[in-house]
Order: structure tokens, then sequence, then C-alpha cells
């Protein structure tokens, strides 16, 4: 499931080379354009340029307007964060998860981060949901994250929905000990 709030309700035919123009004047062109799985625009990629000296995503939500050959934005140059590749943004979640947050060891230990496109992939398993819904929130945090997929189950739902069939036996299978 990908994440809603990450998500652009805008769509813009924005193009590789487009030029990029902030509250300060242009700040570079676009080199690469991250779409979301409904196509929905997520993000911009902007290579090193002046005045920015600096390779830098630009997440939907600052983008103001747009057109094949320019992208209109409600920020400075100074206001935007680093380029930061894929494998830099999978750690970078793994550090605050592990490191730097609160979450107890048994909710992260069998959780899968993976990056693509600056879209983080979380997977596996919680021990609770609260604990689930915790990961999700800290990585939307993580500085150059432009979404995050949620595919993480919690034990403790996944619990709660086989309760249901906790006394159904297939034909002819005893139960062994007290009822």
């Amino acid at each position: 499931m990908e994440d809603s709030n990450a998500r652009a309700e805008a769509r813009f035919d924005i193009c590789p080379g487009a030029l990029v123009v902030g509250t300060d004047g242009e700040l570079g062109r676009v080199e690469r354009v991250v779409v979301g799985a409904d196509a929905g625009l997520l993000g911009l990629i902007v290579r090193e340029s002046l005045p920015l000296h600096r390779d830098v995503v630009i997440p939907s939500s600052v983008v103001e307007g747009g057109a094949p050959d320019l992208v209109l934005l409600r920020l400075s140059a100074h206001d935007l964060d680093e380029y930061r590749d894929d494998d830099q943004i999978t750690d970078a979640v793994r550090d605050v998860l592990w490191y730097r947050s609160d979450i107890p060891e048994r909710e992260l230990r069998y959780v899968n981060i993976q990056t693509t496109d600056g879209i983080v992939d979380l997977s596996g398993y919680s021990s609770t949901e609260r604990g689930r819904q915790a990961i999700v929130r800290i990585t939307r945090g993580v500085r150059s994250v432009l979404g995050v997929r949620d595919n993480i189950r919690s034990l403790e739902a996944l619990s709660e929905a086989a309760r249901p069939f906790e006394h159904v036996r297939a034909p002819g299978q005893h139960r062994v000990g007290p009822e």
C-alpha cells in the first residue's frame, strides 16, 4: 500500500531537462522525474548546477506548477535537501529507526527496508500495530524520502485476523489436550 500522504494530487507533464525555477530564480534542470504507481508526480531530481552547487531532491509538495519544459517551486535554493541515492536513503532510514528512535528492537527485527527512486518500501513483520505505525511515521520524516510503501504486517493484527479460525478443525482432526 503506498503512502497517500506522500503522493501529489496535482499532475504535471514535466520532462527531464525542464528548467526549475524557485522563489529566488533559476535552480537548474530536471535530471529525473519520479512518478508513483498511479502516474502521479512524487518528486524531481535536479543535478548539480548553479546556484545550488549540489544535487537535490524536490518533493512534489513544493511544485507550484509545471509544464514539459518548466517547473515552478514554492521554495528557494536554500530550502532544498541534498540529493541522496537510494542506498543512502535506505541507510539513513535504518540509522534513524535502529539508533535514533525509541522503537524497541522486537518491532524492527523482521522489518525489511529497500528504496527505489526515493520511495522507501517497508516489508516484513512488526510485533504490534502501534510499532508498525511508528516505523512508517518515522520513515516518512527522513530527509530525501519521497514516499513510503507500507507492506509491514503486525503479528498482533495477524493474530486478531486468525482468531475466528482458531476452533475450526479439518475433518477427522482431533484436538489433543483439554478443550
